[in-house]
């Protein structure tokens, strides 16, 4: 660049730092522009301009210069303002340029790029081990409170004496025992219309609190005895009792329940015409004349033109007082009458979005206090920690002030918590075999094997799962007479939905296959044997709920899960998300429940519980500390000897090592395809994204981790899926037309074992990290399980007698609901299909191809066997599920 000095200046002698005066370049003003110079848009009216004789030493390959420490050519978008900008007056020829280029040499030229390329990824590794620090130092603060927090959760009867705490004079104790003028009535319909001559509980305190007028929130264990709360207060009182449930089933078994008992109580939901809702709408006006008393419910005067008797208890769905201005103007016209006596809200866990079941429609209930300021609410759940109690209170508009039964305080929250163990339950967790007609044959033999002819629930994830399964086992040639299943969720129509629970309750069929989240809520049948979920619930507040449906006659029933790590990937991509709001922790979670091998179901239970509950919620109220073990859970009667503690640490740095050079290349791997990879499955291939996922790339695995995994497929799953719970990989999530896969990739903690070089890596003891997991080895003897013994329970071994069962002859409905190998309600449609192929990022499979799950699309093959009967081929029709 030509010096803007007069050709006179250039005889004189020059200092460093010689600065003629530029009027030219110090009157203009600054301007914008898109060059790629980071010269071009700086403004140069604000720079002082310095000019350097050409004998002056300055080190530049240009012939102009930055006096700026840290300047980097990537980082533009961050550059400052140099303090001043110098310029050479070299001549215009640039000779200054072609003397320094004639002194390099290319040999010269490729160590400068060599190091500055060096120096590049120190900076960036000196960025990830910053970040690698601050992870650290997270989780070290985050231990620190967990220890804390469990410190200062001292057992009660560790305490030692204590001065007892002072009870306001302005407090009730609603837990006092026939001190109020219903009690003796209030167990006189206990025991006369229910049969129960004992109160559970928090039962009694409950409903002294709500016959009292106060706002109250009890949460108690599933089978706990919940309805009796609001449903005694309804024949006590006057009015009528609004419950609102999230479930038609749930309503069903509740009204058929009282109808059995002859109490006034209906339902409304989408399956109620328009008359009948008229009907029960006029039923509930009906109230206004003086009831007499009876048993079990109360009779009143009604138009002398209509004979029907005023309803006591009225279920409903929340989206019925969201969208339905008809029944709220009648529950307006009943509260204007004073006829109104309590909303109650069943499942109420269900209003908060931190809760496992939320639901949208339970938004407009915040309209209740609002329209209805007088009318008190009870709000009723098994599964409710201190943030979802506190969601609840705030949308339903009641007081956040809570104080206990025991000493409730005015214009407060009373509430109501009541120990969640239940020691009828036995957990357990059984590794699910890969192939999915081989796993489902395992949970048709167990059935068959513990259950037969028993009532039971089968959860899977999907509806399509529901379909197949169901259809399989009515066409197994075992199950004839001792299981038949019906499929239940939410695609099929609500008058279906009656079927399948009326012949579930009723015993014509003894197995519902459903998905979790559309069957269960509130469901009201003693005799449930059996829960098997068919894959891990997405919450350990989910697994509590689904499989607290089991056993609540008090009687031994088993809670059975079947699980394979690679199952955990399909279940972060039906929870994704959630993943920003707790879901992921809440998943993690339920899958480090169901890869613990050695500690108690129970205590795992209580540890999840205590933690996320308010501190004066116990788990067990015979075990305040929450250690003592069941004693009849799998890890209990495991014998020690099938568990063996491997340390897994060099298999875990190479596998992190593997992916990370995969993930280099944009690699795309669910957790089997990057269990297959590390192995050396493949020749190290993998998908990227490039090409919409057609891509191939390639990782030397010896070079990139020493030596490949020496792990089966199935412990190297376990062990990658332990590094992802544990933080050492994350998730990413990537949508498809048909579905949202989930691929794992290093996480900033993986650096910790990544960063060492494998030839300094020659066994576990080089590494800074020592990381081990549990897993199964086959001998030992199973454990005999204690005699099962409750309080509320007979400590007598559970009669086993067979559900009264219909032959396929004598089943006059069966082409309808399409039992056996037929069509009918089993049948999968080619769209269902192949959008469930791609939730399983599966490619359609035309020739029954497994995936690494097990799962390919249902076909019929011709088979031959010895007896079977041919066809016009010579084989015959056999449901293939592979």
């Amino acid at each position: 660049m030509r010096s803007a000095g007069s050709p006179s200046d250039r005889s004189q002698p020059r200092r460093p730092g010689y600065m003629p005066s530029m009027p030219a370049l110090e009157d203009s003003p600054p301007t914008a522009s898109t060059s790629r110079d980071p010269l071009a848009s700086l403004p140069l009216g604000s720079i002082p301009i310095i000019f350097a004789h050409p004998d002056d030493p300055l080190p530049r390959k240009r012939n102009f210069s930055l006096l700026y420490g840290d300047y980097k050519p990537k980082t533009r978008s961050r550059l400052e303002q140099p303090d001043a900008l110098v310029l050479s007056d070299g001549d215009a020829d640039g000779d200054d340029v072609e003397a320094m280029e004639r002194s390099e040499s290319p040999e010269e030229q490729d160590k400068l790029e060599q190091l500055e390329a060096e120096l590049d990824s120190l900076d960036e590794q000196i960025r990830s081990l910053k970040k690698l620090r601050n992870t650290l130092a997270a989780t070290i603060a985050s231990h620190r409170s967990r220890i804390a927090s469990h410190r200062s959760r001292v057992p009660k009867g560790k305490q030692g004496a204590q001065a007892p705490a002072k009870v306001s004079p302005a407090a009730v104790d609603y837990t006092a025992s026939n001190a109020y003028s219903w009690s003796k009535e209030a167990k006189r319909l206990a025991k006369e219309v229910w049969g129960v001559t004992k109160w559970r509980t928090v039962q009694e305190p409950a409903i002294n609190a709500t016959m009292d007028g106060r706002d109250v929130v009890t949460v108690m264990p599933t089978g706990g005895g919940k309805s009796l709360i609001y449903q005694v207060p309804a024949l006590l009182s006057p009015g009528l009792t609004v419950v609102i449930t999230p479930l038609i089933s749930l309503m069903s078994d509740q009204v058929h329940n009282l109808h059995s008992r002859d109490i006034a109580a209906e339902a409304i939901h989408a399956s109620t015409s328009q008359d009948e809702i008229k009907a029960v709408m006029k039923r509930m006006l009906g109230n206004a004349a003086p009831a007499a008393k009876g048993k079990g419910k109360k009779k009143a005067e009604v138009d002398d033109n209509d004979d029907a008797e005023p309803l006591k208890l009225v279920y409903v769905t929340p989206e019925r007082i969201e969208k339905s201005k008809t029944f709220v103007n009648t529950l307006q016209k009943c509260y204007d009458a004073g006829l109104l006596s309590r909303f109650v809200i069943d499942e109420a866990h269900c209003l908060s979005s931190m809760g496992h079941d939320y639901r949208p429609g339970y938004l407009s209930l915040q309209r209740l206090r609002v329209l209805f300021p007088k009318v008190p609410i009870l709000a009723v759940t098994a599964t409710a920690p201190q943030n979802v109690v506190a969601d609840m209170l705030k949308i339903l508009g009641l007081s956040p002030r809570i104080s206990p039964g025991h000493a409730a305080l005015p214009q407060t929250t009373v509430l109501f918590s009541a120990p969640l163990y239940r020691p009828n339950l036995r957990y357990s967790v059984v590794p699910k075999p890969a192939n999915a007609q081989v796993a489902l044959e395992a949970m048709i033999d167990w059935v068959l094997e513990y259950h037969p002819g028993e009532s039971g629930i089968l959860y899977t994830l999907s509806r399509a799962e529901c379909e197949k399964i169901s259809q399989a086992i009515n066409g197994h040639p075992r199950t004839k007479g001792k299981m038949r299943a019906a499929v239940y969720h939410a695609y099929i129509d609500d008058a279906e939905k009656q079927r399948v629970h009326d012949h579930w309750r009723s015993g014509r069929i003894t197995t519902v296959v459903a998905t979790n989240a559309s069957f269960g809520l509130g469901i009201d049948k003693a005799d449930v044997r059996y829960v098997l979920h068919g894959s891990l619930p997405k919450s350990l507040a989910n697994h509590y709920q689904e499989s607290g449906r089991a056993g609540r006659d008090g009687l031994p029933a088993d809670c059975i899960t079947f699980f394979r790590a690679a199952d955990a990937s399909r279940l972060s991509t039906l929870t994704y998300d959630t993943f920003s709001s707790g879901g992921k922790e809440k998943l993690y979670e339920v899958i480090r429940f169901a890869e613990d091998k050695k500690t108690c179901r129970k205590v795992l239970f209580a540890r999840y519980f205590e933690s996320t509950y308010d501190a004066g919620t116990t788990f067990d109220a015979s075990d305040e500390d929450g250690d003592a073990p069941c004693g009849h859970c799998d890890n209990c009667l495991r014998d020690p000897s099938t568990v063996s503690t491997r340390n897994v640490s060099l298999a875990a740095y190479r596998a992190l090592r593997i992916i990370v050079a995969a993930t280099a290349q944009r690699g795309t791997l669910t957790l089997p395809q990057a269990a297959d990879l590390v192995r050396g499955n493949g020749g190290g291939t993998f998908s990227t994204q490039e090409t919409k996922g057609k891509g191939k790339g390639r990782v030397d695995v010896k070079k990139e981790g020493g030596a490949k995994v020496d792990l089966t497929k199935d412990e190297t799953e376990q062990m990658l899926l332990m590094l992802l719970v544990e933080g050492w990989l994350q998730e990413d999530f990537h949508a498809t037309a048909y579905s949202v896969n989930s691929y794992v990739r290093p996480s900033s903690s993986a650096l910790r074992l990544t960063r060492l070089n494998p030839s300094a890596v020659s066994s576990a003891d080089d590494l800074p990290v020592t990381l081990s997991m549990d897993v199964l080895v086959s001998g030992g003897k199973k454990r005999k399980a204690p005699a099962a013994s409750s309080s509320k329970a007979p400590a007598k071994k559970a009669k086993k007698v067979a559900a009264p069962l219909e032959t396929d002859d004598a089943d006059e409905d069966a082409a309808d609901w399409g039992f056996g190998s037929g069509s009918g309600s089993g049948e999968v449609d080619d769209d269902e299909l192949e959008a469930f192929e791609h939730a399983r990022a599966l490619e359609p499979s035309s020739d029954g191809a497994m995936d690494d799950e097990g799962w390919a699309s249902v076909k019929t093959r011709g088979a031959r066997g010895k007896g079977a009967a041919a066809n016009d081929t010579g084989t015959t029709e056999v449901l293939e599920l592979e």
